[in-house]
């Protein structure tokens, strides 16, 4: 993940230090997403039926090789790069379907709380630290610095790897047909109501918070209330240091509210970034205490809300179907966020985006209640197995 992590901040700038241009930047990155976003169902099938220990040493050896390789290689042209990214975005995506396959075959369904949220905390630890680290090694050494970190990390994980104690069992497939085995999985999903809606409602999440973080708050914060890059920045990183004291949380003492309730508050915390924004509006110090608070406050929620519903997800779907089934949502999820990219990008032309917020978290928190209902379990499991 620090590789990862690495390359997400230092490709950026390379890109704009190349091309000078923000729209550009936007073209490759959303270009380079497009195969592994359209690969995911086909790829969820394929982890299904082969062994997923495999698939991630592979998957991660390759990774390794192709990065360290791009480091010898030394400059490439931005048609190159792209394209070898984006092959790399594809192994990627078979990695993560594996490990949300893999997880549930070898944790005990006790933990999966606390396994996913270890995870959370070693992912967004990384993530961290990614920022000051990629700037400082992209300023040192150029992209080349940090394809030869990642291609190092890469060969590490893929090592530690081949010590997970899991043994492949075989998967028997309804059907040879790539469509009947989609549909299988499909037809689980709407044969039980309860777990239908919290799939719709994690796909309405990307659809609707998504684009409050990668596109309003940048404009908010730097354009309108006019914070510092620094400030900007601070207010990020705690947000991640939010998402560790929220697994945290959750490893010590385990997260009973309603997964309802919580998409609620994270929606009223996101209101009131756009409502602060209106009262601070000539008040840069209040304003950025006031936003950093809300930042970190959303992280805390938002794993409060991520955790249980993935863990929930994997004690829920059966094991043979959970390579397609992450397939599929990780599919209709990447589709949703780029739409709710350009809707409120397109929005934001006429409407001050404070107030795109506060209708945007009014609508999110009449869905969520609609969908999820007033009888929502506080032990959300309970309703779909």
């Amino acid at each position: 993940m620090v590789g990862t992590g690495l390359l997400q901040i230092a490709l950026p700038l390379y890109i704009l230090d190349e091309t000078n241009s923000v729209s550009k930047l936007g073209t490759f990155v959303a270009l380079m997403a497009i195969p592994a976003l359209l690969a995911s169902p086909f790829v969820g099938s394929y982890v299904e039926t082969n062994n997923k220990k495999h698939i991630m040493v592979i998957t991660d050896y390759i990774q390794g090789v192709l990065f360290i390789s791009l480091f010898f290689i030394g400059d490439l042209s931005l048609f190159n790069l792209g394209l070898i990214l984006t092959i790399s975005l594809l192994i990627e995506k078979i990695f993560d379907l594996s490990t949300s396959s893999i997880f549930s075959r070898i944790v005990d369904k006790k933990l999966f709380e606390k396994g996913n949220s270890c995870k959370s905390i070693l992912d967004n630890t990384s993530f961290l630290i990614s920022p000051i680290l990629g700037t400082f090694i992209y300023i040192k050494w150029g992209l080349s610095g940090i394809f030869l970190v990642n291609g190092v990390t890469f060969l590490l994980s893929g090592t530690i790897e081949i010590f997970i104690d899991y043994i492949h069992e075989e998967t028997k497939m309804i059907s040879n047909n790539f469509i009947e085995n989609l549909k299988e999985v499909i037809d689980f999903i709407f044969s039980n109501k309860k777990l239908k809606n919290f799939v719709i409602t994690i796909m309405l999440l990307n659809l609707f918070m998504t684009p409050m973080f990668v596109i309003i708050f940048p404009y908010l914060t730097l354009q309108i209330n006019l914070l510092t890059k620094a400030q900007y920045g601070i207010g990020s990183s705690l947000g991640m240091a939010g998402a560790i004291v929220g697994a945290s949380f959750i490893i010590f003492k385990s997260q009973k509210a309603r997964i309802s309730t919580l998409i609620n508050i994270e929606s009223i915390l996101i209101m009131g970034i756009g409502i602060f924004s209106l009262i601070f509006l000539r008040n840069i110090p209040l304003f950025f205490i006031v936003y950093s608070f809300l930042r970190f406050s959303l992280g805390v929620i938002n794993t409060m809300v991520n955790v249980p519903l993935t863990s929930g997800f994997q004690e829920a779907v059966p094991k043979d179907m959970q390579g397609r089934f992450f397939g599929i949502v990780f599919f209709i999820s990447g589709l949703l966020i780029p739409i709710g990219n350009l809707v409120i990008g397109e929005i934001s032309k006429w409407i001050r985006p404070q107030f795109i917020i506060i209708i945007n978290c009014f609508i999110l928190i009449f869905i969520t209640t609609k969908l999820l209902g007033k009888n929502e379990n506080k032990n959300w499991i309970k309703d779909i197995l």
